[in-house]
Protein backbone atom coordinates (compact mmCIF):
# COMPACT_ATOMS: atom_id res chain seq x y z
CA UNK A 1 0.00 0.00 0.00
CA UNK A 2 1.23 3.48 -0.93
CA UNK A 3 -0.99 6.47 -0.32
CA UNK A 4 -0.66 10.26 -0.53
CA UNK A 5 -1.45 11.07 3.09
CA UNK A 6 -0.01 14.54 3.63
CA UNK A 7 1.14 17.43 1.44
CA UNK A 8 3.31 20.19 2.85
CA UNK A 9 3.26 23.86 1.93
CA UNK A 10 6.05 26.20 3.01
CA UNK A 11 5.03 29.77 3.78
CA UNK A 12 6.71 32.88 5.13
CA UNK A 13 3.41 34.22 6.51
CA UNK A 14 2.26 31.33 8.69
CA UNK A 15 -1.06 32.74 9.86
CA UNK A 16 -2.09 33.92 6.41
CA UNK A 17 -1.36 30.52 4.81
CA UNK A 18 -3.25 28.60 7.49
CA UNK A 19 -6.23 30.93 7.17
CA UNK A 20 -6.28 30.69 3.38
CA UNK A 21 -6.32 26.88 3.45
CA UNK A 22 -8.95 26.82 6.20
CA UNK A 23 -11.24 29.23 4.33
CA UNK A 24 -10.95 27.61 0.91
CA UNK A 25 -11.22 23.97 1.99
CA UNK A 26 -13.55 24.49 4.98
CA UNK A 27 -11.11 22.90 7.38
CA UNK A 28 -9.28 23.94 10.53
CA UNK A 29 -5.95 23.55 12.31
CA UNK A 30 -6.05 20.33 14.34
CA UNK A 31 -2.44 19.93 15.43
CA UNK A 32 0.87 21.74 15.85
CA UNK A 33 4.17 20.06 16.69
CA UNK A 34 6.31 22.06 19.14
CA UNK A 35 9.33 19.82 18.50
CA UNK A 36 9.79 21.46 15.08
CA UNK A 37 11.03 24.56 16.86
CA UNK A 38 14.32 22.69 17.25
CA UNK A 39 14.59 22.84 13.44
CA UNK A 40 13.71 26.53 13.34
CA UNK A 41 10.15 25.90 12.13
CA UNK A 42 6.55 26.16 13.21
CA UNK A 43 3.82 24.03 11.67
CA UNK A 44 0.10 23.35 11.53
CA UNK A 45 -1.89 20.45 10.12
CA UNK A 46 -5.31 20.88 8.53
CA UNK A 47 -7.34 17.78 7.58
CA UNK A 48 -8.73 17.00 4.15
CA UNK A 49 -10.94 14.15 5.36
CA UNK A 50 -8.34 11.69 6.76
CA UNK A 51 -5.47 13.27 4.79
CA UNK A 52 -3.67 16.49 5.67
CA UNK A 53 -2.19 19.70 4.38
CA UNK A 54 0.67 20.86 6.57
CA UNK A 55 1.96 24.42 6.66
CA UNK A 56 5.57 24.93 7.72
CA UNK A 57 7.13 28.35 8.29
CA UNK A 58 10.63 29.42 9.32
CA UNK A 59 10.89 31.07 12.73
CA UNK A 60 14.63 31.64 12.46
CA UNK A 61 17.17 32.26 9.72
CA UNK A 62 19.08 29.65 7.72
CA UNK A 63 16.44 26.92 7.65
CA UNK A 64 16.00 24.55 4.72
CA UNK A 65 12.39 25.71 4.29
CA UNK A 66 13.47 29.35 4.33
CA UNK A 67 16.10 28.80 1.65
CA UNK A 68 13.55 26.89 -0.43
CA UNK A 69 11.10 29.79 -0.19
CA UNK A 70 13.78 32.28 -1.18
CA UNK A 71 14.45 30.26 -4.31
CA UNK A 72 11.00 28.98 -5.30
CA UNK A 73 8.39 30.90 -3.33
CA UNK A 74 5.74 32.91 -5.16
CA UNK A 75 3.53 35.73 -3.94
CA UNK A 76 1.54 38.75 -5.01
CA UNK A 77 2.16 40.37 -1.61
CA UNK A 78 5.62 41.07 -0.14
CA UNK A 79 6.45 38.84 2.83
CA UNK A 80 3.81 36.22 1.98
CA UNK A 81 5.94 33.92 -0.21
CA UNK A 82 4.71 30.34 -0.27
CA UNK A 83 5.33 27.18 -2.25
CA UNK A 84 4.59 23.49 -2.44
CA UNK A 85 7.30 21.83 -0.38
CA UNK A 86 6.99 18.15 0.51
CA UNK A 87 5.03 14.93 -0.09
CA UNK A 88 4.32 12.46 2.72
CA UNK A 89 3.58 8.97 1.40
CA UNK A 90 2.11 6.37 3.73
CA UNK A 91 3.46 2.90 2.90
CA UNK A 92 2.80 -0.55 4.32
CA UNK A 93 6.44 -1.72 4.22
CA UNK A 94 8.96 1.07 4.69
CA UNK A 95 11.83 -1.42 4.96
CA UNK A 96 11.04 -2.73 1.46
CA UNK A 97 11.07 0.81 0.06
CA UNK A 98 14.42 1.37 1.75
CA UNK A 99 15.89 -1.80 0.27
CA UNK A 100 14.76 -1.03 -3.27
CA UNK A 101 15.67 2.63 -3.37
CA UNK A 102 19.00 2.38 -1.57
CA UNK A 103 20.01 -0.41 -3.96
CA UNK A 104 19.24 2.05 -6.77
CA UNK A 105 21.48 4.67 -5.16
CA UNK A 106 18.80 6.82 -3.51
CA UNK A 107 20.03 8.71 -0.46
CA UNK A 108 18.26 8.92 2.91
CA UNK A 109 18.70 12.26 4.69
CA UNK A 110 16.59 11.66 7.83
CA UNK A 111 15.00 8.73 9.69
CA UNK A 112 12.16 10.09 11.85
CA UNK A 113 10.24 7.86 14.24
CA UNK A 114 7.33 8.37 16.62
CA UNK A 115 6.07 6.38 19.56
CA UNK A 116 2.41 5.40 19.87
CA UNK A 117 1.70 8.66 21.74
CA UNK A 118 3.39 10.75 19.06
CA UNK A 119 6.72 11.46 20.79
CA UNK A 120 9.77 11.75 18.49
CA UNK A 121 11.97 8.66 18.90
CA UNK A 122 14.54 6.71 16.90
CA UNK A 123 13.51 5.37 13.48
CA UNK A 124 13.56 1.74 14.61
CA UNK A 125 13.92 -0.34 17.75
CA UNK A 126 16.11 -3.45 17.68
CA UNK A 127 16.03 -3.40 13.89
CA UNK A 128 12.22 -3.33 13.71
CA UNK A 129 9.74 -0.60 12.84
CA UNK A 130 7.58 0.75 15.63
CA UNK A 131 4.33 -1.14 16.23
CA UNK A 132 2.46 0.85 17.44
CA UNK A 133 4.10 4.03 16.21
CA UNK A 134 5.70 5.18 12.98
CA UNK A 135 8.97 4.80 11.13
CA UNK A 136 9.78 7.19 8.29
CA UNK A 137 12.46 7.90 5.70
CA UNK A 138 13.18 11.32 4.20
CA UNK A 139 14.68 10.95 0.73
CA UNK A 140 17.10 13.31 -0.96
CA UNK A 141 15.12 15.51 -3.37
CA UNK A 142 17.85 15.43 -6.02
CA UNK A 143 17.36 11.66 -6.24
CA UNK A 144 13.56 11.50 -6.40
CA UNK A 145 12.52 14.91 -7.67
CA UNK A 146 10.87 16.33 -4.56
CA UNK A 147 11.32 16.52 -0.80
CA UNK A 148 9.50 13.36 0.27
CA UNK A 149 8.99 10.99 3.17
CA UNK A 150 7.83 7.40 3.08
CA UNK A 151 6.35 6.46 6.44
CA UNK A 152 4.85 3.30 7.90
CA UNK A 153 2.23 4.04 10.58
CA UNK A 154 0.70 1.60 13.05
CA UNK A 155 -2.21 1.38 13.25
CA UNK A 156 -2.41 2.37 9.55
CA UNK A 157 -5.57 4.44 9.96
CA UNK A 158 -3.71 6.69 12.39
CA UNK A 159 -1.51 9.58 11.30
CA UNK A 160 0.75 10.25 14.24
CA UNK A 161 2.11 13.52 12.83
CA UNK A 162 -1.39 14.95 13.32
CA UNK A 163 -2.11 13.83 16.88
CA UNK A 164 -5.52 12.36 17.66
CA UNK A 165 -8.04 15.21 17.85
CA UNK A 166 -8.61 15.19 14.07
CA UNK A 167 -10.36 11.81 14.34
CA UNK A 168 -13.31 13.39 16.16
CA UNK A 169 -13.31 16.66 14.22
CA UNK A 170 -16.56 17.28 12.34
CA UNK A 171 -15.98 17.53 8.58
CA UNK A 172 -19.55 17.75 7.31
CA UNK A 173 -18.74 21.05 5.51
CA UNK A 174 -15.53 19.69 4.04
CA UNK A 175 -14.70 20.56 0.44
CA UNK A 176 -12.36 17.60 -0.09
CA UNK A 177 -12.26 13.86 0.58
CA UNK A 178 -8.55 13.23 0.06
CA UNK A 179 -5.80 13.61 -2.52
CA UNK A 180 -6.53 12.35 -6.02
CA UNK A 181 -3.14 13.33 -7.44
CA UNK A 182 0.01 15.32 -6.90
CA UNK A 183 1.96 17.00 -9.68
CA UNK A 184 5.74 17.24 -9.44
CA UNK A 185 7.94 19.41 -11.68
CA UNK A 186 11.23 17.69 -12.63
CA UNK A 187 13.82 17.59 -15.40
CA UNK A 188 12.97 14.12 -16.75
CA UNK A 189 9.36 13.05 -16.02
CA UNK A 190 9.53 9.56 -17.55
CA UNK A 191 12.75 8.64 -15.76
CA UNK A 192 11.46 9.89 -12.41
CA UNK A 193 8.18 8.01 -12.83
CA UNK A 194 10.15 4.83 -13.46
CA UNK A 195 12.13 5.34 -10.25
CA UNK A 196 8.97 5.84 -8.19
CA UNK A 197 7.34 2.83 -9.83
CA UNK A 198 10.27 0.68 -8.72
CA UNK A 199 10.55 2.11 -5.22
CA UNK A 200 6.85 2.04 -4.35
CA UNK A 201 6.04 -1.08 -6.38
CA UNK A 202 3.23 0.64 -8.29
CA UNK A 203 2.42 0.57 -12.03
CA UNK A 204 3.18 3.42 -14.38
CA UNK A 205 0.29 5.56 -15.56
CA UNK A 206 -0.89 5.44 -19.17
CA UNK A 207 1.34 8.40 -20.08
CA UNK A 208 4.45 6.76 -18.62
CA UNK A 209 5.09 9.96 -16.65
CA UNK A 210 3.43 8.99 -13.40
CA UNK A 211 2.39 6.12 -11.14
CA UNK A 212 -1.04 4.88 -10.08
CA UNK A 213 -1.63 4.12 -6.42
CA UNK A 214 -3.92 1.46 -4.98
CA UNK A 215 -6.69 3.94 -4.14
CA UNK A 216 -6.70 5.29 -7.70
CA UNK A 217 -4.68 8.40 -6.89
CA UNK A 218 -1.69 9.31 -9.05
CA UNK A 219 1.71 10.87 -8.69
CA UNK A 220 2.33 12.78 -11.94
CA UNK A 221 5.59 14.22 -13.19
CA UNK A 222 6.01 17.00 -15.73
CA UNK A 223 8.86 19.16 -16.96
CA UNK A 224 9.69 22.39 -15.20
CA UNK A 225 8.29 25.38 -17.07
CA UNK A 226 10.68 27.92 -15.57
CA UNK A 227 13.49 28.23 -13.05
CA UNK A 228 11.07 29.08 -10.23
CA UNK A 229 9.33 25.70 -10.43
CA UNK A 230 10.49 22.75 -8.38
CA UNK A 231 8.99 19.68 -6.77
CA UNK A 232 5.37 19.86 -5.60
CA UNK A 233 3.51 22.24 -7.91
CA UNK A 234 -0.04 20.85 -8.04
CA UNK A 235 -2.63 18.69 -6.32
CA UNK A 236 -5.97 17.22 -7.28
CA UNK A 237 -8.48 16.81 -4.44
CA UNK A 238 -11.47 14.49 -4.57
CA UNK A 239 -14.49 16.76 -4.20
CA UNK A 240 -16.86 16.05 -1.32
CA UNK A 241 -19.83 17.37 -3.29
CA UNK A 242 -20.66 17.36 -7.01
CA UNK A 243 -21.07 21.13 -6.96
CA UNK A 244 -17.36 21.53 -6.24
CA UNK A 245 -16.17 19.38 -9.14
CA UNK A 246 -14.25 21.35 -11.74
CA UNK A 247 -13.07 24.17 -9.51
CA UNK A 248 -9.49 25.24 -10.26
CA UNK A 249 -7.56 27.67 -8.07
CA UNK A 250 -4.19 28.56 -6.57
CA UNK A 251 -3.68 27.63 -2.94
CA UNK A 252 -0.53 29.04 -1.36
CA UNK A 253 1.48 28.68 -4.56
CA UNK A 254 0.10 25.26 -5.50
CA UNK A 255 -2.31 24.67 -8.40
CA UNK A 256 -5.41 22.85 -7.12
CA UNK A 257 -8.21 21.05 -8.99
CA UNK A 258 -11.32 19.56 -7.40
CA UNK A 259 -12.18 16.33 -9.20
CA UNK A 260 -14.83 13.64 -9.14
CA UNK A 261 -13.93 10.44 -7.35
CA UNK A 262 -14.24 7.55 -9.80
CA UNK A 263 -13.24 4.46 -7.83
CA UNK A 264 -11.35 2.94 -4.95
CA UNK A 265 -12.16 3.13 -1.26
CA UNK A 266 -12.44 6.43 0.56
CA UNK A 267 -12.90 7.19 4.21
CA UNK A 268 -16.24 9.01 4.49
CA UNK A 269 -16.39 12.50 5.93
CA UNK A 270 -17.74 12.65 9.46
Amino acid sequence: MSRIRQLVIAAKDFENACQEIADVLHTTVVHQDPSLADLGLQNALLPVNDCFIEVVSPIQEHTTAGRYLDRYGTTSHPGQDCSGYMIEMQVSDVAQVERVWTERGKRIILRPGRSADGRPIAYERDGNVHIPGLSGLHWHPKDIGVIMETAEHHPPEAWLYAGESWMSESRHRAVGLGFAAVEVAVDDPASMASEWSSGLQRPLSATGCGIVLADGAEVRFRRRRNSREDGLVGMDIWAAHDGHVGRVFDLCGVAVRLVQHTGGKLQSAL
